[in-house]
């Protein structure tokens, strides 16, 4: 009967678990889809195990003083999930994911690193101690009580380009 009870109770928890995992990628708005990309990096993330989803990888502008191209990406999850850079430009010396209180080790392997998220966090990938053309990868949380689009007290800017 224990063991009975066991496997029921190891049923739920797993079922539990495993709808908890969520992942939202977005594509980027079609205006932009070749004027703001920055190929320096290749980033795709999954569910644990699942199918690994490219991002898009976009171009920003960092330093007020003298304006660098860096890049960032963005997705939504909840529960845990695995992200997977490849720097395709130049040999990958060293890296640092900032900030470091995180406490984030990847593993490398040639020009690649991957890591796990078990929550939502802003990070900044730094490549051969380079911070200026870093990349910022923006972990988020699934959105919840999202306003209706409809209501007449909300505007609502739907996809696109504003």
């Amino acid at each position: 009967m224990q063991k009975f009870l066991f496997l029921i109770f190891f049923v739920c928890f797993y079922s539990i678990k495993t709808n908890a995992q969520q992942l939202i990628t977005y594509p980027p708005p079609q205006a932009v889809v070749y004027s703001m990309h920055n190929d320096d990096y290749t980033v795709k993330v999954r569910k644990p195990g699942g199918e690994w989803q490219d991002l898009y990888e976009y171009n920003v502008k960092v330093d007020m003083d003298k304006p660098q191209d860096a890049s960032m990406v963005y997705f939504d999850f909840l529960g845990t999930v695995e992200v997977f850079v490849r720097k395709n430009n130049g040999k990958l010396q060293s890296v640092t994911l900032r900030p470091s209180s995180y406490e984030i080790k990847p593993l490398i392997n040639n020009n690649t690193i991957s890591f796990t998220l078990n929550q939502p966090k802003k990070i900044s990938i730094e490549f051969n101690d380079d911070k200026l053309h870093n990349l910022h990868v923006f972990a988020n949380p699934i959105e919840k009580n999202r306003p209706d689009s409809n209501d007449a007290n909300v505007i609502y800017f739907g996809p696109g380009v504003h």
